[in-house]
Order: C-alpha cells, then structure tokens, then sequence
C-alpha cells in the first residue's frame, strides 16, 4: 500500500521533544495543501525562531512548524521549546506506529478520504482512523461530515474527541482563491477550521489564504506549448485525486491526460468510467497500477489512447493528440517510489519542449 522509502523516525522525535501540540495531518489526497494552508496562517502569529550567525534564537512565545518527508528532524529538534505547534503530514504506515507508540495527537485533521469498494481499500482507511483512536475528549477532530461517515463504518473503536465538520462551503464565496478545484477548497475549510481553534483572526485568515498559490505538482501551471496548456499534477496518486483534476480544468473535454504508475491499492474503475466525460484522449504510462487495467482503458471507444515507457514519449504523443486550446495534463492516478522525483523529471521533459 505504501511506497518503499525510509519513513522518518517521527516517534524518537517527538519522544525527545518538549511538551509539544501535535497536529496531525492524514487521508488519501490534499495533506500537503491542507499542512501548507495551515503553515502559513499559523505563521502569522506562532512566528518561527530566527537564525542569526548560524545561532537558533528561540521565540518567547509559541512557534509553529511543519514536519514533513523532506524535514531536518535533528535541526528541528534544536528549535523546539515548550509549547510549539508541530503540524506532521503522516500516511497510513506512520499513523500505525503512532498508535503503537501510544502517541496521541492533540489535533486530527482528515482529508478526503475514499469510500471504501474492495479490502485493499478498507485496510488504508483503517491505517488512518487509527488517529483517532488514541485522542482524548480534550482533543479535536476536523474533518469532512461524508468522510467522517465513511471512517465510522469501519473501525471498531469508541471516538471521543471532539468533531467539526469542515466543508468548502465553509470557505466564503467572495474570497479570491488561486487554489483551482473544489477539492481545494475541502483543504482551505479544513485548515481554517483548526486555526479557528487558536483563534486566529477571520481578516489574518483571508489575507493569508488569498495570498497564496498552489504547490507545486498540484494542478501546476507549467507553460503553453504550441497553444497547449501543459499542467503537472504529479502528486496525484489516486483515481479520485485525478478525477477531481479532470472535473476540474475540463471544458467540453478538452484535456489529454497522462496517467500510469505503481499500484497503490485503489479501485480506477470509477476514474475510468468517468474518463470520457472530461477528456478525449489518454496516455498510458506503464506501471504496476496500469497494467491490470489496460484492457478496461482499450474498452473507452469514445477516448483516443496512446502507450509510452517513459515521460518523454508521454509528453510526445500527448501533445500529438491534442488541439489548439486542450490541456495536456499529467495526472497520474497511481503511485511512484517518489511523487517530488516523479514531478521533477515531468517539469524537466516540459521545460526541454522547443
């Protein structure tokens, strides 16, 4: 289920901090845009220690950080004090060794998780609940109200945290948002409703929120190649991720897509079902998530196919297969040993079109 890197030893970290508040970050897609969103509004007022002369010079009151995959968790250590806000991006494999380590966290925020369709599935939404199970009733849950639902149907444990439920509704309309897709917006509702929480100012909110730009390889604007808008959303790693993609830049199926990689676990027969709805052409890439459902994608007379071993020849015939105004777009579906290498090398073969 989960890719093959070394996971960060996020447990001998937080059992060598200090009295810290964990905020917890889970679910199939937008942890990094949601652990963003909140970084930044968070920074706002739990200012980050300064380095001066390669010396640490820790605030007096509260700062909060950001842990993720590409952290320093020994630097990291060295800023920390008493009181600290740590926002941590966990999968499914790190919330089960939370949950073995008897570590709780004092926030959970979950983000659109899937419904459940075969026993793949049903297992990673299980490894996420865990997040939960461990909280007390001074703890909190943010989360999506059909999420929510989805996750009690399958785990076997009382919650007794606090739960608000967060949707993008909640997001006021007249807010300039440059995040595109509704899916953002679930992400923006879920970060607001935690910095809510340590009463961060409606106005700090906006002004931070409409500041800021999507990350790269999510719905990433690359360039325009010959009347061609080329996007990288390389982080998707699931169907539901790159369908939310397609619902969202398509325009009377105008989009050409390129999707393929490791097999992560998730069903793609909704994706697939769904394809010719948003798009007029795909490009398959080869992978153990593609090939159990070659024949499947052969079986969409209305969409125009291609194959390609590698990025290079992805990107090659899908601007072949494209029209003046489409949208070529690389999102995956399925996963790679590395979403950050796999969004590189693709804005490396973008940026060598002449």
């Amino acid at each position: 289920m989960y890719n093959n890197r070394v996971q960060p030893d996020y447990i001998s970290f937080i059992k060598n901090a200090p009295t810290i508040t964990i905020v917890g970050v889970v679910g199939d897609e937008g942890k990094t845009t949601t652990a963003y969103v909140l970084h930044e509004i968070l920074a706002q007022v739990y200012k980050p220690p300064q380095i001066i002369e390669d010396k640490i010079i820790l605030t007096q009151s509260p700062s909060v950080f950001w842990l993720n995959e590409e952290s320093d968790l020994v630097l990291l250590l060295k800023k920390l004090k008493r009181e600290d806000i740590v926002i941590v991006e966990l999968n499914g494999e790190l919330v089960a060794k939370f949950d073995e380590a008897g570590i709780s966290v004092a926030i959970a925020v979950c983000t659109n998780s899937m419904p459940v369709t075969h026993s793949k599935e049903l297992g990673h939404m299980l490894d996420h609940a865990l997040i939960f199970k461990r909280q007390s009733s001074n703890n909190f849950i943010i989360i999506g109200e059909d999420t929510f639902d989805h996750i009690k149907k399958v785990i076997n444990f009382r919650i007794k945290s606090k739960v608000i439920f967060k949707k993008a509704e909640d997001v006021p309309r007249e807010w300039k948002i440059a995040f595109p897709g509704y899916h953002n917006k679930e992400n923006i509702a879920l970060a607001i409703g935690v910095t809510e929480l340590f009463k961060i100012e409606p106005t700090t909110i906006r002004t931070v929120v409409e500041k800021l730009t999507s990350l790269v390889g999510r719905l990433q604007l690359v360039k325009n190649v010959r009347g061609v808008d080329i996007y990288n959303d390389a982080s998707s790693k699931t169907p539901g991720a790159s369908l939310a993609a397609l619902q969202t830049l398509s325009h009377n199926r105008n989009i050409v897509i390129i999707i393929g990689g490791r097999d992560t676990g998730f069903d793609s027969r909704f994706l697939l079902s769904h394809l010719s709805q948003y798009a007029h052409g795909v490009v398959v890439l080869a992978g153990t998530g593609t090939l159990p459902v070659h024949r499947n994608i052969l079986s969409i007379s209305t969409v125009s196919h291609a194959h390609a071993q590698n990025l290079d020849e992805a990107v090659e015939k899908g601007l072949d297969m494209c029209r003046d105004g489409d949208i070529l777009l690389f999102s995956p579906a399925f996963g790679a040993v590395s979403e950050a290498d796999r969004s590189e090398e693709f804005l490396k073969v973008v940026e060598n079109i002449v």
